[in-house]
C-alpha cells in the first residue's frame, strides 16, 4: 500500500499474482484501476505527480510510470536484475 503524499488517497496491489493495483479514494471506494500485472512495489515521486509501479525482489523487474494528473501510463521498462547475479 502507499499513500499519495498530496491527497488522501492511496493505492492498493492486491490479490494472487499477477495481481491488481487500484487506487482508492479516502471513502475506501475504487477510484481507478491499474490493471493486473507483477507488481509489488509502489513508488511516488517527491511532488506526487508521477507513479513508479514495479515488480522487483522475486518478480522479473518490470516498471511502470504513470501521470497520476492524466492518470495515464507514460512509460515502461525492465531491469532483469537476477540475470546479473
Amino acid at each position: 500500500m502507499g499513500w499519495n503524499p498530496r491527497s488522501s488517497e492511496y493505492i492498493v496491489i492486491c490479490g494472487f499474482m499477477p495481481a491488481m493495483t487500484v487506487l482508492m479514494d479516502n471513502n475506501n471506494k475504487p477510484r481507478f484501476l491499474f490493471g493486473k500485472n507483477h507488481r509489488n512495489k509502489i513508488l511516488f515521486n517527491p511532488f506526487p505527480k508521477y507513479l513508479l509501479l514495479a515488480g522487483f525482489g522475486n518478480l522479473a523487474g518490470d516498471m511502470e510510470i504513470w501521470d497520476m494528473d492524466r492518470l495515464k501510463s507514460i512509460g515502461k521498462c525492465n531491469v532483469n536484475l537476477l540475470n546479473k547475479i
